[in-house]
């Protein structure tokens, strides 16, 4: 296990816009990282925490070699390193644990010793969406989850501000002070990061799920399990939000009953065969004994051009 190291000293970095509120509750307070990892979430939850005055200490079981290049990213910053293993006291003493996604925390002994501390157990997704000002578009999904969330991005950025973030290997941290209400966010979440914002009962106000299929059941332990982290995407969005929900996945093609109960809309999309309105308002899409489909030209979800067009009951709305 390595000694510790503190890196404190004057930053090279160019200023950035003081954080957002939410940040100022860390002030002076002891707040432990543990997980800094190479993706870049550690590093920024880090980044944005002492930059709010935190007294930051990461912790990792991976030494100072392996993560390099995160240690460079956070270099001029007065943050303390206790890399190679985890102390007790570092979550003993906190008054505050972000924790990395890939941490199983009901399995994690530091954890549990954090909380039986009175700490707070957070995430940086989860400090990214306390303070972030302008709506979100998450995507998630057992796969395509990180192609959805950039052509999402790339789609957006064409008629207003949009930035993307997330799962997808990008913190967004650094970049609250200065987005703007009429921006748009697009996340990829996986899992773990559903699972630690229902903490908050959170969930986007477009939410996109593509498909589901068995994976990281050796930490979610279950198929039902792994799913009810999934479904958090959708199951405190507001009267208002919209749902996009395969409906070539029957499990996706089922949420949208209790999506649309709570006020939400649901809208589905398939690349199997034509969604008539029957299918677009949760129905089979099969046509009535005796009779035929109604024509596919009807009742679809379609591109006209480059914006995409949703028509049902004779209407369309251009999204």
């Amino acid at each position: 296990m390595e000694a510790r190291r503190d890196t404190s000293g004057p930053s090279r970095e160019r200023s950035k816009t003081p954080p957002c509120a939410p940040a100022e509750r860390f002030r002076g307070r002891a707040v432990t990282v543990m997980g800094l990892g190479l993706f870049g979430g550690g590093a920024g939850a880090a980044r944005y925490l002492a930059r709010a005055g935190a007294r930051v200490t990461v912790t990792d079981l991976k030494d100072a070699g392996r993560l390099a290049a995160s240690i460079e990213a956070l270099k001029g910053l007065p943050i303390t390193y206790h890399l190679g293993g985890h102390a007790a006291e570092d979550f003993t003493r906190a008054d505050a644990v972000v924790v990395n996604p890939a941490v199983d925390k009901p399995e994690s002994g530091f954890v549990r010793l954090a909380r039986q501390a009175g700490a707070e157990i957070t995430a940086e997704m989860n400090l990214f969406i306390e303070a972030c000002p302008a709506p979100v578009l998450g995507v998630t999904g057992s796969s395509g989850k990180s192609t959805t969330t950039a052509l999402a991005g790339d789609m957006l950025r064409l008629f207003r501000p949009s930035r993307v973030g997330g799962n997808i290997g990008i913190s967004l941290l650094d970049e609250l002070g200065d987005i703007r209400p009429d921006e748009w966010i697009v996340l990829e979440l996986s899992s773990f990061q559903l699972e630690d914002l229902a903490a908050l009962r959170w969930s986007p106000r477009l939410a996109v799920t593509t498909c589901i299929s068995p994976n990281h059941l050796d930490r979610h332990k279950s198929m039902p399990a792994y799913i009810d982290a999934k479904k958090n995407i959708v199951r405190f969005q507001r009267p208002g939000d919209t749902a996009v929900l395969n409906a070539d996945d029957p499990e996706l093609a089922g949420w949208q009953a209790e999506v649309r109960a709570a006020g939400s809309r649901a809208v589905l999309y398939s690349i199997e065969r034509p969604l008539t309105a029957d299918r677009l308002r949760g129905g089979s899409g099969d046509p009535p004994r005796g009779g035929s489909p109604e024509p596919p030209r009807q009742d679809r979800v379609f591109f006209d051009g480059s914006v995409l067009v949703l028509r049902m009951d004779g209407r369309e709305e251009r999204v």
